[in-house]
């Protein structure tokens, strides 16, 4: 009779785990559902925090479940899109760390080298970040992009901006 209430109680308790987690997984599809307003073509700030947040929650709590990388990545492409990019540095370092087995993680190395450039203002990290992200993933197809952006890193976008126009200026040229 006791093994049986306590077969019951184990039972029960696994299948509240269960339950809670899908109820996780629920709310976070239902704010993914409302984030992007279509009618006004924009991103809801406040949902788009609140989902960061849940999917932080989430992978805290479920570390484990093979969608947690995936949460990582797209709490760090929405706080990108907040304009906030410690956040987004963090979850991306957080993929690079804790799932580097992850399909993404390359790409989560890059946007780490892209924050640095473009969020942080950290020129130094970014050159380090690129070149790291090139020796590790030599035939990635953004390794291009990697060393497009170490080449041009230290050039003010004024001077960038001219020698982009000069190019397009001499391609017409030919093309005509």
């Amino acid at each position: 009779m006791v093994k049986n209430l306590i077969y019951i109680s184990i039972v029960m308790f696994l299948f509240s785990c269960s339950s809670q987690q899908q109820e996780k997984i629920k709310k976070i599809n239902e704010l993914e559902a409302s984030v992007f307003d279509s009618s006004k073509l924009t991103l809801n700030k406040n949902i788009a925090n609140e989902l960061v947040k849940n999917y932080e929650n989430y992978v805290n709590e479920y570390k484990t479940d093979t969608v947690c990388p995936m949460y990582l990545f797209k709490a760090g492409e929405l706080s990108m899109s907040l304009n906030d990019g410690m956040k987004a540095m963090m979850l991306y370092k957080r993929i690079e760390q804790e799932y580097p087995n992850y399909k993404k993680v390359a790409v989560s190395i890059f946007l780490q080298a892209f924050l640095y450039e473009n969020y942080l203002n950290d020129k130094e990290s970014a050159k380090r970040t690129y070149s790291n992200f090139i020796s590790k993933y030599p035939n990635h197809e953004l390794v291009k992009d990697a060393k497009a952006s170490l080449e041009n890193i230290d050039i003010p976008l004024e001077d960038l901006i001219k020698q982009f126009e000069a190019k397009a200026s001499k391609d017409s040229l030919i093309n005509q």
